[in-house]
């Protein structure tokens, strides 16, 4: 077939677009897309993650690797000590299952990480830093089942900044630090349990089971330009602030102690107590600076801290 003369001239007039073609064809040839590595966990040599001997294959899982810690017969399951990052982890059985990250590593999951059953993540002065986002099913923490937990202890810290953190199972933080960077939800009737430490949390947070915030120290912001980031406190949501706890009813709270750690609440988006919400601040900081709502049946109390409407209170209903 004759080249038509146009075509030619258009084409020569266009070199840097053939070799921009070159260079991804070049690119994929010396680089092309490797399938996951799936690494199963056997802690057969020690509880150490970093022992090839404890995986199946027998090497230590990398940056593309699949992961998966089954129960084990011996009870070893796996400490990183050291920095790790992989691309997916499975935490696979219903009745076991366990993590540790210590000694101040850093665990870098880049798209999924799955807690089933009684699995049970402890950061114990260690990171998770999670960084999924785009599709929730495939791309972020998850808890489907209700009896996984995840522990944050002695300054661990748990970063998740492009993925909605949807909490369907217990979390325990008893000292550390979470970040939150695409929102937070707590499922009706589950328990996020906060002993002291900072909580910070940017998109919307919408509260349908117990945030008992203990001596805590939480922010929420949010973009003003965005209109679903903001704090709802659903009919059968309940957001606690020492001393009070699901334990403790306001009306039964001990007296003030000066000695004992208050924590603060920092509303920097507005924040709605909704049907028959409660938010109870306790002896804690609290901070309105958007518009905050408690319709008509929800309840707001505290004991002997201090509140702080910067912007408007609105009490509808």
């Amino acid at each position: 077939m004759l080249v038509q003369p146009k075509q030619l001239t258009w084409r020569l007039k266009n070199p840097l677009a053939w070799l921009r073609c070159i260079a991804v064809v070049v690119l994929f040839l010396a680089f092309p897309l490797q399938p996951l590595t799936a690494q199963t966990w056997t802690g057969a040599v020690s509880n150490s993650w970093h022992v090839a001997g404890n995986w199946n294959p027998a090497s230590v899982p990398t940056s593309n690797s699949s992961v998966v810690i089954k129960t084990v017969a011996n009870n070893r399951y796996p400490v990183i000590s050291q920095n790790v990052t992989v691309k997916k982890i499975e935490l696979s059985d219903w009745t076991a299952g366990e993590l540790t990250v210590t000694n101040g590593a850093v665990l870098t999951v880049s798209t999924h990480f799955l807690l089933k059953g009684a699995a049970y993540l402890l950061l114990d002065n260690g990171t998770l830093q999670f960084n999924g986002s785009g599709n929730f099913s495939n791309n972020s923490i998850s808890m489907p089942w209700g009896a996984s937990k995840i522990e944050i202890s002695n300054n661990g810290v748990l970063n998740c900044p492009d993925q909605l953190f949807d909490i369907r199972s217990e979390v325990v933080m008893n000292s550390g630090t979470m970040n939150l960077g695409s929102g937070l939800t707590i499922q009706n009737g589950i328990l996020f349990k906060v002993v002291t430490g900072n909580v910070n949390v940017y998109g919307a947070y919408n509260l349908d089971g117990i945030l008992d915030g203990g001596a805590g120290h939480f922010v929420f912001n949010g973009s003003p330009s965005n209109s679903t980031h903001q704090v709802h406190i659903g009919s059968d949501g309940y957001f606690y602030m020492s001393p009070s706890s699901p334990a403790i009813p306001h009306a039964d709270c001990p007296p003030y102690d000066p000695i004992t750690p208050r924590g603060s609440v920092t509303f920097n988006v507005p924040a709605v107590v909704a049907g028959t919400g409660y938010f109870y601040g306790g002896d804690a900081q609290i901070d309105f600076y958007k518009t905050a709502e408690i319709q008509s049946s929800a309840f707001m109390y505290t004991h002997n801290g201090n509140v702080n409407v910067h912007n408007t209170l609105l009490l509808s209903g």
